[in-house]
């Protein structure tokens, strides 16, 4: 029998908050709290609603982005494009640390709590290099100027897991392939019959019925968005999501360094501070892949065994 997270020993992990965060750098990229809370100041997570951006996580933030001051191209403080109008406007809502965004901005509001209100300046390496984008030329730094919203934790994602290709299609082979490894007998004619709706042999992410995250099949980016409507998610995910979300900030404090896992030395410290031991049975349960970290899938996992014991 494999050791599970024993109830005291869990309930004990959804309360642990480090003494300490990881170091707050932003290379290549600066960022200015003006207004609102400093990242040293969000340390603690409510477990009904995240206040710290991390990876993964989809935020719901108004911006404006400019070119900079310090812009070798362009007109400085020039405006080139924002989610604010005069009737208030439509707040971005998008995921961070997935490549959904140019990079610095991935890397510039990592750490920001809910609430404050910053400046991000984006070097053009960062931003759109040397070809540019609409309003935004060649060469050009920029500044987006956010308000953080909102910060919603990630959903698992199933789909992601069995799409071993990234081609946003699940084939029959990736499915006998993943429900192997995790050794679970499944009957995938019958499976398709119901997933594949419109019969082209593949499910594809619109079809599939399980745990998907937030995030579709990516969209070509052209002008930098200015009118991104909130994404809709289904009475199943937000029953989900309303499952998770008494964990899931607990992972993000004992990932230490920020990378989007927890390495065994992150977990091995948070059990060692309630004097329970991490022994090789239990790291060999939690670390599912055998890729010698703990993802969040993983983590939600551990968590939704401790609720069924």
């Amino acid at each position: 029998m494999p050791r599970f997270l024993s109830s005291t020993v869990f309930i004990a992990l959804l309360s642990f908050l480090p003494a300490c965060t990881a170091q707050w750098r932003k290379k290549d990229v600066k960022v200015t709290v003006y207004e609102g809370p400093k990242p040293s100041e969000c340390k603690k997570s409510d477990e009904n609603n995240p206040i710290k951006v991390l990876p993964d996580h989809t935020v719901n933030f108004h911006f404006t982005i400019t070119i900079d001051e310090s812009s070798a191209t362009g007109k400085p403080r020039s405006r080139v494009t924002s989610s604010k109008n005069e009737k208030g406007g439509n707040p971005a809502s998008l995921p961070i640390g997935q490549g959904k965004v140019i990079k610095g901005l991935d890397k510039g509001m990592i750490g920001l709590c809910k609430g404050s209100k910053a400046y991000i300046v984006i070097p053009p390496e960062l931003a759109y290099g040397d070809d540019g984008a609409p309003k935004i030329p060649g060469g050009a730094t920029i500044r987006y100027d956010v308000e953080i919203l909102d910060i919603m934790p990630p959903l698992p994602n199933d789909f992601a897991k069995i799409d071993k290709d990234a081609d946003w299609k699940l084939s029959k082979e990736e499915m006998t392939a993943y429900f192997k490894k995790i050794g679970q007998k499944i009957d995938v004619e019958g499976l398709w019959k119901k997933e594949d709706t419109n019969g082209d042999g593949v499910i594809s992410w619109e079809e599939f019925s399980g745990s998907k995250g937030r995030e579709g099949p990516p969209k070509e980016r052209g002008e930098p968005p200015s009118d991104l409507p909130k994404q809709e998610i289904s009475d199943q995910q937000k029953k989900e999501e309303g499952e998770i979300k008494s964990y899931l900030h607990v992972f993000y404090e004992m990932d230490e360094d920020n990378d989007g896992k927890v390495s065994k030395a992150e977990l091995a410290k948070a059990l060692s501070t309630m004097g329970e031991p991490l022994d090789d049975e239990l790291w060999e349960h939690s670390d599912q892949d055998k890729d010698g970290f703990i993802s969040v899938d993983e983590f939600t996992m551990m968590g939704r065994e401790h609720d069924e014991l």
